[in-house]
């Protein structure tokens, strides 16, 4: 292990783009506005969900020594998903009909009730997103009573006020009761659906809510939905595409072969059974990889809406790519995101904006781009190199994980962490950092180091003072000048530096 960059200028420019958008005033959709109408609930619950994943990716690879950034970033998502922007879609949902059973009659009554039943494209990605927290930090801010709260106001209509109140274990009880009531073929989405990429984030949220609360939710669901996958053939052994969903009540599966589809099911099913994903692969990117890079689907659209795998395909099967190691194909891609799309940085963010530009011109690729692409599914695919989300799903942090020394009060606008490990066997942590878009003298503070014993500061491998281990903020040495002690580590930040904090000799 060593204090080597990890994160580059460009990743974190997009970590800096998700938390803006992340802790944007309540209603405040900037940057998220989407047109991808065919999913009823939205695009934004998404570009939530998927922004936390690429917190999670980075936290537990790229920096478990520095934890304030994705904690802050992620809580301030999980608060969104509880904005009724976000979860009164679901009243409408909620009533069927015959777009979702085709024997269905008469619309129903529907409930308003985000996680009573049904509803795994919210409620799976809210259980993720919660568990992941508590995995990594273990503050139990999501398992106490009310931590899940819905208001419904009764303002044009309706019977009066609602409120609903869960926590993240009543969550994922009723998350395991429908797997188990569904005789483990799948939870629905909306009534008598089942898509088989929201149950993946379902699945890996009882994993990470097992290994947070000693439970056996995940161990016991896995295995029985993958019997119940291959029973039903979820997975099409001619084409090695996944189904796109199934009718429960007809008991019909409507298989599909898109990048898209492929593209989500695969990078979250490889976390937690990668060797299937894996086979599959080869196949599925010699079906989609030349026509997501000629950007040709696009051609297809007449008018109405633009076609799921224009929307998203490029970028999820760009994130499969990351997860399955495949990077020769991850940077071809990401290669052509930056050409295509039109990034922009702005004080430090960088992102790609929405554009509706969807319609190839002169036999070149479409430029359109959605929201949830551009903000979320891209940026995780960057951050990921490889098996990042196994890794994530299958390694927990430990107590001594969490106990362990670890560096805070870090202003990212004057630089940015680019890793920041602990080297246990040697009691030291190894950090690296790059310039923000306001660079100059960066103070930061290190917790957990072992009280009563003495550390060196070493900046790009030079000495520069010496610090000790106690339970109050330490005092430490500056780049500035040998010997001087400060409150707090400073370093001068307009250039990389490499940082090790190691025992002294």
């Amino acid at each position: 292990m060593n204090s080597e960059f990890s994160l580059t200028k460009t990743d974190l420019g997009h970590l800096r783009h998700i938390e803006r958008l992340a802790k944007q005033l309540p209603g405040d959709w900037s940057n998220m506005g989407s047109d991808w109408w065919d999913i009823g609930e939205g695009a934004q619950q998404y570009i939530l969900a998927f922004m936390a994943y690429t917190l999670g990716i980075v936290q537990h690879r790229h920096t478990p020594a520095y934890r304030e950034f994705c904690d802050s970033t992620l809580r301030a998502l999980i608060d969104k998903m509880m904005l009724p922007d976000i979860w009164e879609k679901w009243i409408n949902a909620s009533r069927g009909g015959k777009v979702v059973d085709p024997d269905q009659k008469e619309l129903g009554a529907g409930w308003i009730d985000p996680l009573k039943r049904h509803n795994i494209m919210f409620k799976g990605h809210l259980l993720q997103m919660a568990a992941l927290h508590e995995m990594l930090y273990r503050t139990g801010t999501y398992a106490q009573d009310g931590a899940f709260t819905f208001e419904f106001l009764a303002t044009t209509w309706g019977n009066g006020d609602e409120v609903f109140r869960y926590d993240l274990k009543k969550l994922a009880r009723i998350v395991y009761d429908e797997y188990v009531e569904s005789n483990y073929e799948g939870v629905q989405c909306e009534p008598n659906r089942v898509f088989p990429m929201c149950n993946q984030h379902a699945l890996l949220g009882l994993r990470h809510f097992d290994q947070a609360f000693n439970t056996e939710y995940a161990s016991d669901v896995m295995p029985k939905f993958k019997a119940a996958w291959e029973r039903k053939g979820y997975t099409d052994c001619k084409t090695g595409s996944h189904m796109r969903l199934r009718h429960v009540r007809q008991d019909t599966v409507y298989p599909t072969c898109h990048p898209w589809a492929d593209g989500w099911t695969g990078v979250f099913m490889h976390a937690w059974d990668p060797d299937f994903i894996e086979e599959l692969y080869p196949r599925q990117r010699e079906s989609h990889l030349e026509s997501i890079l000629a950007g040709d689907e696009p051609a297809n659209f007449t008018g109405g809406m633009v076609p799921t795998t224009a929307k998203i395909g490029f970028a999820m099967f760009t994130a499969l790519a990351a997860e399955v190691g495949d990077r020769e194909t991850r940077d071809r891609l990401l290669e052509q995101a930056d050409q295509r799309f039109s990034p922009v940085w702005d004080e430090g963010r960088f992102y790609y904006p929405r554009s509706d530009n969807w319609t190839p011109a002169d036999g070149g690729p479409s430029r359109g781009i959605d929201t949830l692409s551009g903000n979320a599914l891209l940026p995780m695919a960057r951050l990921n190199d490889g098996n990042a989300l196994v890794d994530l799903y299958s390694r927990p942090w430990s107590t001594a994980d969490r106990n362990s020394p670890h560096i805070a009060d870090v202003d990212q606008q004057v630089a940015g962490v680019s890793s920041a490990h602990y080297d246990a066997p040697e009691d030291s942590l190894r950090l690296a950092f790059l310039p923000g878009p306001h660079p100059g003298d960066l103070t930061f503070t290190v917790r957990g180091l072992t009280a009563g014993k003495s550390y060196q500061v070493l900046v790009d491998d030079d000495p520069v003072g010496s610090l000790e281990g106690k339970a109050d903020p330490i005092k430490t040495a500056s780049s500035r000048g040998t010997g001087s002690t400060f409150e707090a580590v400073r370093i001068d930040a307009r250039q990389p530096r490499r940082v090790v904090i190691t025992p002294a000799a």
